[in-house]
């Protein structure tokens, strides 16, 4: 085995361990939110966050957006509809 074989292998064995290592936050908290009524300050003062991790909603907080969003999309179409 090479060097550059035995350079490759143990950099590859670092960013797995990397990633292994990374957390995925939901923001707010698991009942937070990207929402107003969210102490989002105090939360994120609360956490240790490392290189890697990663911040995210909740699938109910992303099935709640596309509904609204869905919803905002449907009144607009029959607004255009009914101005024809």
């Amino acid at each position: 085995m090479g060097v550059p074989a035995i350079i490759f292998g143990v950099s590859f064995l670092a960013i797995l361990i990397k990633l292994a290592l990374a957390t995925n936050y939901i923001v707010g908290g698991p009942n937070g939110g990207w929402d107003t009524n969210s102490n989002l300050q105090s939360w994120a003062s609360s956490q240790i966050f490392s290189v890697g991790d990663s911040l995210g909603k909740s699938v109910l907080a992303s099935i709640r957006e596309g509904i609204i969003f869905m919803l905002i999309k449907l009144k607009d179409s029959i607004v255009l509809f009914a101005s024809l």
